[in-house]
């Protein structure tokens, strides 16, 4: 959605000091939050997803429409919104950053979908859309006007308090000529299944449950083709000095990849595959750098970070569950750059 925001650092960045000043004031709505996010932290666990209070709190402070567009009422700010905002979240409970920048960045990717289907979803401008992008959990056809839906889809974060949920899917053809394509479904609450399947280690609050579809039409601009894409310090840092580097240092990986794609957002650029598997290395070895702070941390800790009674095991439990994402695996990611640089093609087919 190119010239989407304004000014997320003076110092990286350009736009009006009024933009400026309310990118500022966000970022303290976010941090204003954090007494009281981590005061429910441990009913956010037992909960299995975020209070009902938290959600109210996201969407009074304009959190949730950080990156949506000014026309419908969103403050329209650039992509690192999300990183800065969730910073500050995860700051007091992992869950609710992560359920946040999900579900707010699903405003952004909303903006890449047909009219109609932006028209549709922001009726309700405050309506909040999950996802599952796991694109073998679902089999389409094509039909006339649209898609024909199937499949049971994991980790749709906080999708019990949404009205629309974006599933990725494979569409079958009955000729094997026409290839593989993946696509992104586009479906309202009414046309699939909740399924309470989130009792996990880590994450606990997310509520990340599955959902199931059973042959759900969907009408093609409700749908977004993958190929449509291709162009587009905490509480603990002053313990430990090898972990405030390895924090830091993350930071500044995210802030300044997520710059660096406005940048060519606003000028028309379409970066090449090199540049693409850059960015998604650099992610992934940036989650990973957070990883082994919370690890150092909580190592340091030495027994008394055992007790369930304590933050630091949950945020443990946390990092090593976020890390565990399939878009995070430095392995994957470093080797598929390693790939492209030495010629190969790439192996991520949503690049």
């Amino acid at each position: 959605m190119p010239g989407v925001g304004r000014k997320p650092n003076a110092s990286l960045s350009s736009g009006s000091d009024a933009d400026g000043r309310a990118y500022a004031a966000m970022i303290g709505r976010a941090r204003a939050l954090i007494p009281r996010l981590r005061d429910r932290a441990s009913r956010t666990e037992e909960l299995r997803r975020l209070p009902p209070e938290t959600e109210r709190d996201l969407h009074d402070t304009g959190l949730f429409r950080i990156v949506q567009p000014k026309r419908v009422g969103g403050s329209e700010f650039d992509y690192v919104a999300l990183v800065d905002c969730a910073d500050a979240l995860g700051q007091a409970d992992a869950s609710v950053g992560w359920n946040f920048a999900n579900l707010a960045s699903h405003h952004w990717m909303l903006g890449m979908f047909d009219k109609r289907a932006q028209d549709l979803v922001w009726k309700n401008a405050d309506a909040l859309i999950a996802s599952s992008f796991i694109f073998p959990a679902g089999r389409a056809r094509k039909v006339d006007g649209g898609y024909v839906l199937r499949g049971s889809w994991p980790f749709s974060s906080g999708v019990d308090s949404c009205e629309w949920n974006m599933l990725a899917s494979v569409v079958s053809s009955d000729d094997e000529a026409d290839g593989i394509e993946y696509r992104i479904f586009l479906l309202n609450k009414s046309d699939y299944k909740i399924k309470d399947t989130w009792n996990a280690t880590g994450l606990r609050g997310t509520g990340s449950n599955d959902v199931e579809v059973n042959d759900a039409f969907v009408a093609e601009p409700m749908t977004l083709a993958v190929s449509d894409l291709a162009g587009g310090p905490t509480p603990g840092s002053a313990v430990n000095p090898e972990a405030s580097a390895k924090i830091d240092a993350a930071r500044l990986i995210m802030r300044s990849t997520c710059i660096e794609a406005m940048a060519d957002a606003r000028c028309g650029h379409v970066p090449g595959t090199a540049a693409k598997t850059k960015l998604r290395r650099d992610g992934a070895y940036s989650v990973n750098l957070c990883t082994e702070a919370v690890s150092l941390l909580f190592s340091a800790s030495g027994a008394r970070g055992l007790f369930t009674i304590g933050a630091l095991q949950r945020q443990f439990r946390d990092a090593h569950a976020i890390n565990s994402h399939l878009a995070f695996n430095f392995d994957a990611a470093g080797t598929n750059y390693g790939r492209v640089a030495l010629g190969l093609p790439s192996e991520n087919l949503t690049l």
